[in-house]
């Protein structure tokens, strides 16, 4: 059978196509139910517009009038009405759309002006564009509104510094750098959009270190809300947006600080921050005691909440791999998996505890993919049962 009935909530039966979604119903009740749909009601439940349709199913559209097509709606939908009804949508948006200034990536809500190319074709810039001021392209317009739509999201990039008068990996940065991280996760929690991305440039030298965040916003005034935030935190000294000349250098610089792997002899070469001696000291006692499983027993940075976890996890494939073939590092990891072996009648977890069992998985079926005949494979039939962790395999076959 191709179609389903579904019915809606006085018992009117609609025919739809099998695999047809809420959207799908939406739209062939009437196109602006579809076009302002905001979630249904399925059988009672509220459920995403996007959920696929069962036939005998009782279907309810809450809709907003301020609410429009998401842009990914077009492939959640099995009907030609729905379909037609989007592709038009979206054709009206790409028709009005501005085009921004790569440099300096105006937000709505920033004073901008524009020019106007022969083709129609309008590109905004904030006031102050020294790219803009300094070769117009186009007719000038001045009296221009670039409006918030809440289904346009821009990445942005926000620099925070802070001036330590000791480098100390204990707590300085890294305390820090999770509280700014919970601020951005916090806010983010009510807003749809890609992951927030932390990192942290260390400059010892200078005493200061900086905090580099990137993530999607709306506006200008959630950028501005997100600082504000940031700046209550006590030991901010500075918040700012980052423009695209300042993303060049910072970009520039946390490809160095993460690409050196050296970051991971520097921390086991820490005495009191737990260095490699005391990790391997806990392990062949059969219980770790300390912080230091992130440069230990390292995983993918993707897996990471913390700062921390940022800083010391392994980009991708090929950082992992150069990790193996260090002539310290790979050693080390062997020799530490090797004591770790010593106590196959212990389980992960009453060595590890729960959270840190679950890393030194994760790190074991890392390296166990780049080099399945070597010890780590081991760790996971004695320790895992043969489980391996399902998202860093992933990550390692898709590189």
């Amino acid at each position: 059978m191709d179609d389903i009935q579904v019915f809606t909530p006085k018992g009117k039966g609609i025919i739809l196509p099998k695999g047809a979604t809420a959207l799908d119903f939406a739209y062939k009740i009437h196109s602006k139910v579809g076009r302002h749909a905001v979630y249904a009601r399925v059988n009672g439940r509220l459920m995403s517009v996007k959920t696929v349709l069962n036939c005998g199913d009782c279907v309810e559209i809450d809709t907003d009038e301020n609410s429009r097509p998401g842009a990914d709606w077009i492939d959640y939908v099995r009907t030609k009405s729905a379909k037609r009804h989007l592709r038009s949508y979206i054709q009206s948006v790409l028709n009005n759309e501005y085009k921004r200034c790569p440099l300096c990536q105006p937000l709505p809500g920033d004073k901008v002006i524009g020019f106007k190319a022969d083709d129609g074709t309008i590109t905004l810039h904030k006031h102050n564009c020294s790219t803009a001021m300094a070769s117009p392209q186009g007719e000038y317009m001045s009296d221009i509104e670039f409006y918030v739509d809440d289904h346009f999201l821009y990445r942005v990039r926000v620099r925070v510094v802070r001036r330590v008068e000791h480098y100390d990996y204990r707590t300085d940065e890294f305390e820090l750098g999770n509280l700014i991280i919970e601020k951005l996760m916090l806010w983010r929690s009510n807003r749809t959009g890609a992951g927030v991305t932390t990192y942290i440039i260390h400059r010892p030298t200078s005493h200061i270190v900086e905090y580099i965040s990137d993530f999607d916003v709306h506006s200008v005034n959630e950028v501005d809300s997100i600082i504000k935030s940031i700046s209550a935190i006590e030991g901010v000294d500075k918040v700012h947006r980052v423009d695209v000349e300042q993303q060049v250098i910072c970009t520039t610089m946390k490809n160095l600080a993460e690409s050196d792997i050296n970051r991971f002899i520097e921390a086991q070469e820490v005495p009191y921050f737990c260095g490699y001696k005391q990790a391997l000291k806990e392990v062949k006692n059969g219980r770790k005691i300390n912080h230091w499983i992130w440069y230990i027993f390292p995983q993918l940075r993707c897996l990471g909440r913390s700062s921390r976890a940022h800083y010391y996890g392994i980009a991708d494939r090929n950082e992992a791999q150069r990790y193996l073939e260090h002539p310290i590092l790979g050693k080390r990891i062997r020799e530490i998996t090797e004591a770790l072996l010593e106590h196959k009648d212990k389980t992960a977890l009453s060595i590890f505890g729960g959270i840190d069992a679950i890393k030194v998985r994760s790190c074991m079926t890392m390296f166990d993919f780049l080099s399945p005949d070597d010890i780590f494979g081991e760790v996971l039939n004695s320790f895992y049962k043969g489980e391996r962790c399902k998202i860093t395999l992933k990550v390692m076959l898709q590189e």
